[in-house]
C-alpha cells in the first residue's frame, strides 16, 4: 500500500511548504541541466592547439622580449574567456579593415594562436600591441612608399619578439630574421664586427626588397610571407604538390609547420591590434624609445673608448647599436660608419672625437685567443656553457662560412671566434670546432658524412646536380649553358621555375650578380639540363 504523505497545515494562507521545496528542486535541476549545456557547448567549442615544437619556438621569443621590454608598471587586464571571443564570422569585418591580400589561411591555425597570444600569454602580448603602436609610423612609410600593405610592418612581432638581438635556433638574427646567406643577397653588411641584419632601419629596407620580390613572383601576400619565412624553394615544391596555388590551405599544409606558422600567428596578432579590447587586453605602458643622435665614426672604435671620454653608458650604446655585436665600430677613413647616441650627445662626441680613438686603444682592441678564455674559465657572450660540447667539422669544397652558419646553426662571429678565423677566408681540408647542445651532438656530427646537397636539403634548400667544380666557380663552360634574356619584371624566382631542377640561387651564383642586379635585356647563363637541347 502506497505511503501517504503528511499534510502540514499552512503557515500562511496561499502558502505551501510543499510548494516551496518543489520550486527549489526544479530550479536546481534546471541549473544543472544549463550548467551540463554550457560544459557540452564548451568541450565543442574546443579550441585548437599549436605543435609542441611550434609553441616552444614561439614561447622562446616571448621570453626574449619579456628580458629586452619591462612594462612601466602592472597590466591589469580584464581577459575574456574564450568562449566569449568573437567567432570567425564576428571577425570577418575586422579583416575588411586590413590591406587587400592580407587574409586567413587556414581558420584554425589563426584560433590557435588567438588562444596563444590573448589568453596563455596577455602579458607579454600587451608588450606587442605598444611595440605595434610604437613602431606604426616608422614601419608603415617603409612599406607604403613600395605601395605595399602596412600590415607587413608587424611581421617581426611573431617572427622575432620586436628584438633586434634575437637569434632563432636555426641561426637567423634580427627583427627580420635574417640568415647569413640571404641578408648577403640583400646587401647586408654581416661580418665579425658590423651585423646589418641587427640594425633596424638596414634590414627593414632589405626586408621589404625581399618581400616585394616574392610578391611579384607569387602574386599573393600569403604566399610571398610563407616564402619569406620557409624559403622559396619550399614554397615551389608545396605548389608543384598540390597543383593549384590558389588553394592556399592545402599549399601551407606541405610547408614546413613552423615556418609556416609565422603566416598564421600574423594573422592572429593583426586581428588582437585591431581590436584588444575584444580579448579583454590592454596594451602596456613601456618606455618610447629615446630619440637619438648620428654621428660618422671615421676610425676604429669601441664603445668603452666612447664612454670613457663622454660618460655615456656602456650598456646604452649597445641597446642604441645593435648592429656592432662586438660593441666596436669597424669604421676607417674610406668607409665612414653611424653611431647612435643619446639625443644633444653628438656635439660632445665631436669634441671628443680625436681622443676617443686612441684613448688605451691597444687595452680595447688587444683580442685573446679563444683556447685562452676557456682556459681561464671565462665565459664571454660567444662562449658556450656547459650544455654545449664541441664538434669537429672538415672544410669541404664549395663551403663557406655562411653555409656553416646555417648547417651548425649558429651566428657566424662565434664560428670565426671558436676558430680565430679573420673575414671569411677558410679552405678545403681544414678542421674547425663549432660548439652545440648535448643533446644535438649526433644530429650536428653526421655533417661530417653529409654531402652538400644532403646539406642543404636538411636546411629545407633544394640543390640541382651541378658539379662541385662549378659550384667553387661559379660559372660555366661554353656550350654547357643556354642563354635567357631578361624581361621587364623577372625576378630570379620566376626565371628558375621555368627551369626544373635549377634554383634561384643557382642563377644568382652562375652570372655573379644579386636579385638587385637583374635589368631587362641583360642575358643571363642558365646551365643546361639533360634532354635539353
Amino acid at each position: 500500500m502506497p505511503l501517504k504523505r503528511k499534510k502540514h497545515n499552512n503557515v500562511l494562507p496561499g502558502f505551501s511548504l510543499n510548494g516551496v521545496w518543489d520550486k527549489i528542486g526544479f530550479s536546481f535541476i534546471l541549473l544543472v541541466l544549463t550548467s551540463l549545456m554550457v560544459l557540452s557547448v564548451h568541450a565543442q567549442q574546443s579550441y585548437p592547439t599549436l605543435t609542441p615544437e611550434t609553441q616552444a619556438k614561439f614561447e622562446n621569443q616571448l621570453r626574449a622580449l619579456s628580458k629586452h621590454y619591462k612594462p612601466e608598471k602592472e597590466i591589469n587586464h580584464n581577459i575574456a574567456l574564450p568562449h566569449l571571443w568573437p567567432s570567425l564570422t564576428d571577425i570577418t569585418p575586422i579583416l575588411e579593415k586590413f590591406s587587400p591580400g592580407i587574409s586567413i589561411v587556414n581558420a584554425e591555425k589563426t584560433m590557435a594562436f588567438l588562444f596563444f597570444y590573448a589568453y596563455e600569454h596577455p602579458d607579454e602580448t600587451a608588450v606587442l600591441l605598444a611595440l605595434a603602436e610604437q613602431q606604426k609610423e616608422q614601419y608603415a612609410t617603409f612599406f607604403q612608399a613600395d605601395s605595399m600593405p602596412p600590415e607587413l610592418g608587424y611581421l617581426p612581432l611573431v617572427s622575432s619578439g620586436m628584438h633586434p638581438d634575437y637569434v632563432s635556433a636555426s641561426g637567423a638574427v634580427g627583427l627580420w630574421q635574417f640568415k647569413y646567406s640571404t641578408a648577403r643577397l640583400y646587401d647586408l653588411r654581416v661580418t665579425e664586427y658590423l651585423d646589418e641584419r641587427r640594425e633596424t632601419s638596414r634590414s627593414t629596407i632589405a626586408a621589404a626588397k625581399m618581400l616585394k620580390d616574392f610578391y611579384r613572383q607569387y602574386e599573393q601576400w600569403p604566399l610571398a610571407i610563407a616564402a619569406w619565412s620557409c624559403g622559396p624553394c619550399a614554397v615551389n615544391k608545396a605548389i608543384k604538390d598540390t597543383g593549384n596555388p590558389g588553394d592556399l590551405k592545402a599549399v601551407f599544409k606541405k610547408l614546413p609547420v613552423q615556418e609556416a606558422d609565422i603566416y598564421h600567428a600574423f594573422t592572429a596578432m593583426n586581428i588582437i591590434i585591431e581590436n584588444p579590447g575584444e580579448f579583454g587586453i590592454k596594451p602596456a605602458s613601456i618606455k618610447v624609445e629615446a630619440p637619438k643622435d648620428t654621428v660618422l665614426v671615421q676610425h676604429k672604435l669601441h664603445f668603452g673608448q666612447v664612454s670613457a671620454l663622454t660618460g655615456i653608458d656602456e650598456k646604452l650604446l649597445e641597446k642604441f647599436n645593435p648592429g656592432y655585436p662586438q660593441s666596436i665600430v669597424p669604421a676607417t677613413p674610406d668607409n665612414n660608419l653611424p653611431l647612435y647616441l643619446p639625443q644633444d650627445m653628438s656635439e660632445l662626441f665631436m669634441t671628443n672625437e680625436d681622443s676617443m680613438y686612441h684613448h688605451r686603444d691597444s687595452f680595447y682592441f688587444s683580442r685573446p685567443k679563444p683556447e685562452d678564455n676557456l682556459a681561464n674559465g671565462s665565459r664571454k657572450k660567444n662562449i658556450p656553457d656547459d650544455d654545449y660540447v664541441p664538434v669537429s667539422y672538415t672544410i669541404k669544397s664549395g663551403d663557406n662560412i655562411g653555409f656553416l652558419s646555417e648547417w651548425f646553426d649558429t651566428p657566424v662571429s662565434n664560428i670565426r671566434y671558436w676558430n680565430n678565423i679573420h673575414g671569411n677566408f677558410i679552405r678545403a681540408g681544414q678542421t674547425i670546432v663549432v660548439y652545440v647542445l648535448k643533446d644535438k651532438k649526433n644530429h650536428y656530427t653526421a655533417l661530417e658524412s653529409m654531402s652538400f646537397t644532403e646539406k642543404q636539403a636538411r636546411e629545407g634548400k633544394l640543390v640541382s646536380n651541378t658539379s662541385q667544380k662549378e659550384r667553387i666557380r661559379g660559372n660555366l663552360k661554353q656550350g654547357t649553358y643556354i642563354l635567357y634574356t631578361v624581361k621587364r619584371g623577372d625576378n630570379p624566382w620566376q626565371i628558375a621555375k621555368q627551369y626544373p631542377g635549377i634554383s634561384d640561387q643557382d642563377i644568382l651564383r652562375w652570372n655573379n650578380i644579386s636579385p638587385h642586379d637583374l635589368r631587362p635585356g641583360q642575358k643571363l647563363k642558365i646551365k643546361k639540363q639533360r634532354g635539353s637541347k
